[in-house]
């Protein structure tokens, strides 16, 4: 918990003494704490018994809070530094509530199917998990919204971060530079009138995103997956039974695999009716799919053997899973970039380094358990760890390379939106796949009103 901390507080933190957010990741941290204790105290006061393994429902709910923080001040961060809070963040949950509403929606559901399991110990795990993740939904949207609003009226007024008082934008003369760092901020981009762009963004964009998009890097990812793909097949024919008696293990394999064939398919069920592009919510799908085969193969060649305990934590996969691929897959969808390559290296540039923090702030979160003497502690840490290294790495590389192999994957709104801009392009109807002399029926545009 305090290596998290302390990473969020150094990934949050800028010399610019105005506008570095230290104490909105630390309100942040709150409010996933604040999750866990509101769940558990509601599901003791109704009388859900609480067994060992819902011990680990906290981690998992930090990482949850802790992602969808990154990903809500990234938001905020793209929006005009000189317009109002509330617009400011009209605009920043127009950017990342839906994109966190799909994966709150997507791993409460994984956890209530996980009680058709006839496991008590994992009815309960499921039970104080689900409604811990709505709580911090619910959070994450008004307590960390306020927290948002306080902290940029805080920067309006160019006040410092710890003393509130107010500094100037620019060095005195006759100021050190050490004035500077201490005494001096708010700066801003004044091309764009948003945040300055951090080094981690910046990278994403300018180097990271056109590599991974030239035919020979994606031919190489194409060859790294099929590896990937090949192990994970390996391992699941190597997976043994667990401390559990073999008659048992029959039945817990059977209830495994019910659990991720349900849950795999509400999961399609949720993207298609939130991500708007059938194909798009077809790739979430799959990567979901990807995942799950990865985890279960690659944790029997770690000497995870399945059992009741791994059973929960492959419950937990499946909601974990779809939180990478469904943040990028949903900004490659919003992008009005023209072109398959564009929208994933926009995709990548607006996301990525979120998703990066999200997932390295999960794996510290839960490294303490590697070192514990706990079989179950032990079991969560490698499957976690597992998930999360695998889903990190579907979400920055394998599924941005794969949505660009079909330009199709984007709005109707958005792409006549990028017809209106270029009109006088011929081939700008061409990318949308719309031919002259066509007759198209255009979305209705409201923006004019």
């Amino acid at each position: 918990m305090h290596q998290e901390i302390k990473l969020i507080n150094v990934t949050r933190t800028r010399l610019d003494c105005v506008r570095n957010k230290v104490w909105v990741a630390a309100f942040g941290v709150l409010s996933a704490g604040l999750a866990v204790v509101s769940s558990f105290g509601l599901m003791l006061y109704i009388g859900v018994p609480f067994v060992m393994t819902v011990a680990n429902s906290p981690f998992l709910i930090l990482g949850i809070g802790v992602d969808d923080m990154f990903i809500l001040i990234s938001c905020w961060q793209q929006t005009n530094v000189h317009a109002k809070v509330e617009d400011r963040l009209a605009d920043t949950y127009k950017e990342a509530a839906i994109s966190i509403t799909i994966t709150t929606l997507t791993d409460v559901l994984a956890f209530y199917i996980g009680l058709i399991t006839p496991f008590r110990s994992v009815q309960s795990f499921c039970l104080y998990t689900s409604s811990a993740i709505l709580f911090c939904y619910i959070y994450s949207i008004t307590f960390f919204g306020a927290v948002l609003v306080l902290n940029g009226r805080r920067e309006n007024s160019n006040r410092h971060w710890l003393i509130c008082r107010k500094v100037p934008e620019e060095r005195p003369p006759g100021r050190s530079k050490g004035f500077s760092l201490c005494c001096v901020g708010g700066a801003y981009d004044h091309h764009t009138g948003h945040e300055e762009i951090q080094p981690m963004n910046y990278f994403f964009k300018t180097y990271y995103g056109p590599f991974l998009t030239k035919t020979w890097t994606k031919v190489l990812v194409i060859l790294l997956y099929a590896t990937y793909l090949a192990g994970s097949i390996y391992g699941c024919f190597q997976i043994q039974e667990g401390i559990d008696l073999r008659n048992l293990y029959a039945v817990i394999v059977s209830n495994t695999i019910q659990n991720i064939v349900v849950t795999t398919a509400v999961m399609l069920l949720m993207s298609v009716l939130l991500i708007p592009n059938p194909l798009c919510s077809l790739w979430v799908t799959f990567s979901i799919a990807s995942i799950i085969v990865g985890v279960t193969g690659y944790m029997a060649l770690w000497d995870v053997n399945l059992d009741t305990i791994s059973m929960i934590i492959l419950v937990v996969c499946i909601g974990f899973s779809v939180d990478f691929s469904a943040h990028i897959s949903y900004a490659y969808v919003s992008s009005n970039k023209p072109t398959a390559n564009e929208k994933a290296i926009d995709a990548l540039y607006t996301l990525g380094y979120p998703i990066v923090q999200g997932a390295v702030s999960t794996i510290l979160g839960v490294v303490v358990l590697a070192a514990s003497q706990s079989y179950i502690f032990r079991t969560f840490f490698k499957i976690l760890f597992l998930v999360i290294l695998i889903g990190l790495f579907h979400g920055i590389t394998f599924i941005p390379v794969f949505l660009t192999f079909f330009n199709v994957c984007r709005s109707p709104v958005v792409c006549w939106r990028y017809l209106q801009l270029s009109r006088p392009i011929h081939g700008a109807m061409e990318r949308c796949g719309i031919r002259e002399g066509n007759a198209v029926q255009m979305p209705e545009d409201h923006t004019a009103q």
